[in-house]
Parts: structure tokens; C-alpha cells; sequence
């Protein structure tokens, strides 16, 4: 199991703060804005790509716990993520997944909504997480790969393809 990304906690995204004030671990506070453009152009080329749909479900919505034996399509690489309408990184996780999906037929992605880190769902699959994005990365067999605690949308990418290619 492996873990990639920088932690950004929940408050950081709180209706009273501001999301681009706050220190990120690092030593420096941030108080500009990062460009994300590059992030854009590569997951609308991965959206272009995108053939249909592709097995794309919410697993479980407003914070709802859910059955983790249920969670895995049998056959396939299996991408379980844990995301919140407020997450703006798991916006972009999202589009990605799905364009991902709709292009690799043995991929599955399976949408976990969090409402908070207190939310049945997070209680019960999430224990000692601060914050979002949270991608597991299932076998075709139903045995987790990998778990990446707020991660980005390349990273995932890059995670999956290395998965999808040994399938």
C-alpha cells in the first residue's frame, strides 16, 4: 500500500477561511494562486479521448457508509474515490476517472461522496484521515493496491495507467 500527496485538511476549506490563505505543511504560507491551466489542458485531451461513458457509479452518496465487499467490479481494475462537492482536486480526479473509464473498458471507478470526516462513510473507511482526495486502487480480485491520501489528478493518472498495463 502506498500513499502519495500532500494532506490538505478539511478547514482549509471552510466557509470562513480562505482557501488560498493557509499554510500547506511546507514552512511557507501561501497566499497566491497556483495555475492550474496545465492540469486542464491535459484532462480535456483525456476527455476528447473518451469513447462513451465507461463503468462509472456512485457507490455511496451524502456521507453514507457503504458495504466494501460490494465495492469492487469483478474482472477489473476497481478505483474507489472518496470525494466531497467541496474538494476542488476531487473535481479533477472526477473528470479524469471518467474519462479514464470511457477509455479502459476493465477500468472501474466507484464515487464515494463525503460529506465530512464524520460522515458514516469516513467513520468507517477513512480512520485517521484529515482530508481529501482519497483514491484506493483495487485488483480485479477484489484486493486493494493502493491508497493515495490527498492526491491530484497526475498522480492517480500515473497510478492506473502502471495498474491497467499489467492487467
Amino acid at each position: 500500500v502506498a500513499n502519495v500527496g500532500v494532506e490538505v485538511p478539511l478547514e482549509a476549506y471552510s466557509e470562513e477561511s480562505d482557501p488560498h490563505d493557509h499554510e500547506h505543511g511546507d514552512g511557507h504560507d501561501h497566499d497566491h494562486d497556483h495555475d492550474h491551466g496545465d492540469d486542464e489542458h491535459w484532462i480535456e485531451d483525456l476527455e476528447r479521448e473518451a469513447k462513451g461513458k465507461g463503468d462509472v457509479a456512485d457507490l455511496a452518496t451524502r456521507g453514507r457508509s457503504f458495504e466494501l465487499a460490494a465495492a469492487p467490479a469483478a474482472g477489473k481494475i476497481t478505483v474507489i474515490d472518496f470525494w466531497a462537492e467541496w474538494c476542488e482536486p476531487c473535481h479533477a480526479i472526477d473528470r479524469m476517472l471518467r474519462a479514464l473509464a470511457a477509455k479502459h473498458p476493465n477500468l472501474a471507478v466507484r464515487r464515494v461522496e463525503i460529506v465530512d470526516l464524520e460522515s458514516p462513510a469516513a467513520v468507517d473507511h477513512l480512520k485517521g484521515v484529515t482530508g481529501l482526495p482519497v483514491v484506493w486502487i483495487v485488483d480485479e480480485n477484489g484486493k486493494r493496491l493502493e491508497t493515495l491520501v490527498a492526491t491530484d489528478a497526475r498522480a492517480v493518472h500515473e497510478r492506473l495507467e502502471e495498474h491497467l498495463k499489467k492487467q
